[in-house]
């Protein structure tokens, strides 16, 4: 990883927000892009991803190195694009149906 700030897995394993402010500046921008190619709507590109991060904090003893967490990022954010965009799916049939 050249263009990334390796991060001290101990640190953000134990709670240092510093440590997840870090990770959360050299992601959250590549992550809303990510997101944002699969669903191009800015706004629910923001919520996503922001809880993609919240999911991160809350299982941030499961890691042991910074490439599980990259992986866990996109993961998490291929996964939440896809189930949005099967609801989105579902609720337009639904709607079709209504009408």
């Amino acid at each position: 990883m050249t263009s990334t700030q390796r991060i001290n897995i101990a640190s953000f394993n134990s709670g240092d927000t510093n440590t997840f402010k870090t990770l959360f500046n050299q992601y959250y921008k590549v992550l809303c892009s990510y997101v944002y190619a699969f669903i191009k709507n800015p706004d629910s590109t923001e919520d996503l991803v922001q809880n993609i991060f919240i999911s991160l904090w809350e299982k941030r003893a499961d890691f042991d190195c910074q490439e599980k967490i990259i992986s866990f990022l996109f993961t998490s954010a291929r996964n939440a694009c896809l189930n949005l965009i099967q609801h989105e799916k579902i609720k337009k049939e639904k709607l079709q149906k209504l009408l």
